[in-house]
């Protein structure tokens, strides 16, 4: 609905050309001669059109916006298509289009624009691109459509809500997960594949099955029982791992999203369980779980993460009970170390836990000397610790 101070504007805009076509008529009746009526008629039809556009029906202009898709990776190209289908072939000499777009974490609001110049076509689309939309979750709403005349007498505008959700994941690194150390029957999760089998570890033998392995035959126990016999082996068990992300504001935070989105995939590939611990403004816990499903939630949650921590995350760590459980892995994924921090993640290490921790810069950003001591400080608790910069992810893991 128009805004009663533009419908006032408009019609004070309609009453002003009505009076400028009588005005210029009069000035032709009474000034007389060619050039008083030659001004007369040139300015006639343009008023005309003014005239008539005040009438276009412009809420009957047909909108679509078109997405090719609603879930990106950084870094990935979004591509918008605007279709127009207008009610009349009235010639239209410009139409200019706005599309409205916000992010979900109150990140700057941008649009789509364009100046479309249909004349006497029906039907019009245009296509706008963004390229690198950081990762978040977009909110199209509304497309606002504006047309008028060349002198500025008359505009018109008509907005439409159009409300639809784009989702942008943050960008990874294919990489090869390795979890710090091998265990048979650490975890919940057998491995996906009989070809994971460890066949150095016969437990026993049972009658051949479709699918097993030539190498796999019991030769001794074939001759002796008169049947095809295999080996049965130990199941290797795909390592759990805990994810612990700590959201202290960070200039390197974005790549420590970055590092962790790509060992949630890297580790569901791997056919591995695993889970998320969240430290921001709000907890939030993701249980340690696997498959496809697993990958989608926690590709969510950090495709809209901030980083909002306001407490410190040492104190944090003491609230966490369920850490202490001993027999986990855990990786703590920091963007800054403390004495703190180490402390509290030491204790627990004394726990049976396997723990790592990643701390995340930037190509050229330092090291500071504090945190350098730090990590030799952590590694002679027993602690995985590392630097990890963006150029080295894919070693991440290696030893």
């Amino acid at each position: 609905m128009m805004h009663p101070m533009k419908r006032t504007i408009s019609v004070l805009k309609f009453i002003g050309l009505i009076g400028l076509v009588a005005a210029s008529f009069s000035f032709a009746m009474f000034q007389g001669g060619f050039v008083s009526w030659f001004l007369f008629g040139s300015f006639l039809p343009i008023a005309f059109y003014s005239i008539l556009l005040n009438f276009y029906p412009i809420k009957r202009i047909d909108i679509k916006r078109v997405l090719d898709k609603t879930e990106y990776v950084n870094g990935e190209m979004v591509s918008v298509k605007i279709h127009i289908t207008l009610p009349y072939r009235i010639p239209l000499v410009y139409l200019f289009i706005k599309d409205e777009v916000s992010e979900r974490s109150g990140g700057r609001p941008f649009s789509g624009t364009t100046v479309s110049f249909p004349l006497f076509s029906k039907e019009r689309t245009f296509t706008y691109h963004h390229n690198l939309l950081p990762r978040g979750e977009y909110t199209f709403h509304k497309i606002r459509i504006q047309m008028g005349d060349l002198l500025g007498l008359t505009r018109k505008e008509v907005v439409v809500e159009q409300l639809e959700k784009i989702i942008v994941y943050p960008a990874y690194i294919e990489m090869k997960y390795d979890p710090f150390k091998t265990l048979f029957e650490s975890g919940m999760t057998a491995a996906k594949d009989v070809a994971q089998r460890d066949s150095t570890m016969a437990i026993s033998t049972r009658t051949y099955q479709s699918g097993d392995r030539f190498s796999w035959i019991h030769w001794k126990q074939t001759a002796r029982k008169n049947e095809i016999m295999t080996k049965e082996f130990e199941q290797r068990q795909s390592q759990d791992v805990l994810l612990i992300l700590d959201r202290t504001p960070s200039p390197s935070f974005e790549l420590a999203v970055k590092f962790t989105a790509s060992i949630v995939r890297s580790a569901v590939k791997a056919g591995t369980n695993i889970g998320l611990l969240s430290y921001g403004a709000e907890r939030q816990y993701f249980p340690v779980q696997g498959g496809e499903a697993q990958l989608r939630t926690l590709n969510y949650h950090l495709a809209t993460v901030n980083d909002d921590l306001n407490h410190d995350f040492h104190k944090i760590l003491e609230t966490e009970i369920f850490l202490k459980k001993p027999g986990q892995t855990m990786i703590f994924l920091v963007c800054q170390l403390r004495k703190e921090v180490i402390e509290k993640i030491t204790d627990l290490c004394t726990r049976n836990n396997e723990i790592g921790i990643f701390l995340i810069k930037s190509r050229l950003e330092k090291v500071k000397p504090e945190e350098a001591a730090l990590l030799e400080y952590a590694k002679g608790k027993g602690l995985n610790a590392k630097v990890v910069r963006e150029s080295d992810f894919t070693k991440a893991f290696e030893r």
